[in-house]
This record gives C-alpha cells, structure tokens and sequence, in this order.
C-alpha cells in the first residue's frame, strides 16, 4: 500500500489483489474479464469467458460480493467499480493487450441490435477492438446522430467516449476520431481551453495518419473553438482549409455525394463568416448574426443529406 500513495491505479490493482488473495485463477479471470464491458451481466460474461450461462452466472453470484461490484440497474446487471475498472483496463492494455482486444471484441459482438444503447456499446469496444474500423464507425455514428438532432444519445456517446479518452487506451484515428466527436458534442459547455487542446491533439493524429478527412474535421472545430474565443478572424484560416480539403476531396472522387455535400456547406459557410469578419469588430451583434446562419448552415447539411 505504502508504494501505491498518490496512484490512484496502483491503489485499486494493490486493493484488488487483496481482495482476491486466495481466489483461483480462474476467478480472477472472470474479474479482468468483466472489467472491460461498461456493465455486464451472465450473457455478456458467459461469452467473454467462453462458457455457457450457468457457470457465467455462478460469477456473477460471486462478483456481487466483491467490495468494488456494484448494482447497474439501469441494465439489469452489474459494473466493476470505475476506479478499479479503468486501472484493470490500462493494465491489460500494457501488458496483455491482445487479451484485451480480444475480449472487446466478444463485448462488441454482445451488441447486435441497432437500438441506441446497443450502437454506444458497439463502438466503445470496436474502437479498442479494431481501432480503424471503430474509428470510421464512430465518424459515420455521430455524423447520423448529430444530423437528425438525436441529442440525449449524443450526450450517452460522449459519455463513453470520454471514458475511453480518460483511461487512455486509445491512440491513432481511433483517439482522434473520438476526441472530435466528444469536442462536437459538448461545444459550447467544455472550458475553452480544453475544447482547444482536444483539437490541436485531433489535428496532430490526423496529420500524422494522413487522414484528410480527419484533418477537415479537426480544421473545423479548431475554427469553431476560435470563434467561440470572439476571434472569426482566426477562425477563417481553418475553414478556408476545410473548403479546399473537401474541394480536393471532390476532385478525387466526383461520385462520392458525402464530400459534394462538404463543400456546398463548407461555402456557405465560408461565405457566411467572411461576410460577418469584414464587420465592425467592436460591434458584438455579429456573433448573433453567425449564431442565426450556422443554424441555417447546419439545416442545409441535414437536407443535402436527405437528399
């Protein structure tokens, strides 16, 4: 314990082993195991284990009596105790990480339906799972969702998606993809500072993938993060950029519809802000006047693409 003080990972794996003194291994298998679902019950722990429901149940009889296990009922089911969740979870990752994409992946599987509880939980392990996928997954996710103004499971996305983000166990698309959505998602409620970084961090993955439609992404949230600061003047550099990425976008797939309709909202939207930024700086009328046209901007999105 002595050696644990100011870990707070250390702590709960140093409490864990503790508490497991004297279990066998399979037991503590069947722990790790039902720390990488966000709940679990004996379906979701019978096909992480590989075994049928009734032994499934039999741990989960024992799980409940273990300190860090609590009730999830919203679920029906049961969750390791966050602290101790995460920790077990980056621990696999640095060490047995195979292991733990092999169990997201069963977790993932465990999700099937297209209800919106299901698709968060698909996408939280996918994206640990197989990272590029997940990543391309998440994009097509959250583009559906925020178009058609689903915004309770937006908020639920998010929630997981920081929960990823948190523990770090993602790194490449897969994080910066992430980092976008949850920046999408909470703009307007995130610390600017923080809305910043998380764009600058989005940015560096993208460039260093090659992802240009990554870097579009992040391009645009960087110039909504400057413009929420007051500075439309910084903001234009970054959506002049998302203009030209979606143009060269169009000019090498001219059948792909998604990136046709990028561009015509990126120029309305471009021409919408340039319009605005040539005002009157000390006149703070325009930020209402820009507030009115992104809703239209984003209407337009919705219709191109219900189109």
């Amino acid at each position: 314990m002595q050696g644990a003080r100011g870990d707070p990972d250390q702590l709960a794996l140093v409490t864990l082993d503790i508490v497991l003194q004297g279990q066998r291994t399979d037991f503590r298998l069947a722990f790790e195991a039902a720390a990488v679902p966000r709940w679990f019950d004996a379906r979701i722990l019978a096909a992480l284990l590989e075994v049928d429901e009734a032994t499934a149940a039999d741990y989960v009889t024992r799980l409940q009596a273990l300190p860090m296990v609590e009730s999830f009922a919203a679920r029906g089911g049961w969750n390791v105790h966050e602290t101790t969740r995460l920790a077990v979870r980056r621990r696999l990752a640095r060490h047995e990480l195979v292991r733990l994409q092999e169990l997201s992946a069963s977790a993932a599987a465990c999700f099937t339906d297209d209800d919106e509880v299901s698709r968060i939980e698909q996408i939280y392990h996918r994206l640990l799972a197989e990272p590029e996928s997940g990543a391309a997954e998440l994009d097509t996710l959250w583009k559906k969702w925020h178009r058609s103004g689903r915004h309770e499971p937006l908020q639920a996305l998010a929630v997981a998606l920081d929960d990823l983000l948190r523990a770090d166990l993602l790194s490449g698309n897969a994080r910066a993809r992430a980092l976008v959505c949850v920046g999408c998602i909470r703009q307007g409620r995130l610390p600017l500072s923080d809305a910043e970084k998380m764009a600058r961090e989005a940015l560096e993955l993208f460039d260093a993938s090659g992802d240009p439609e990554g870097r579009m992404a992040a391009r645009d949230q960087f110039g909504d993060v400057s413009e929420s600061f007051g500075n439309l003047q910084g903001a234009l550099p970054a959506y002049r950029e998302c203009q030209q990425i979606a143009s060269n976008l169009v000019r090498s797939d001219p059948a792909r519809l998604e990136w046709q309709r990028e561009l015509a909202a990126y120029e309305v939207d471009l021409a919408i802000a340039e319009r605005l930024a040539a005002r009157d700086a000390s006149n703070a009328l325009w930020r209402d006047d820009l507030l009115a046209s992104r809703c239209c901007v984003d209407a337009l999105r919705r219709r191109l693409s219900d189109d």
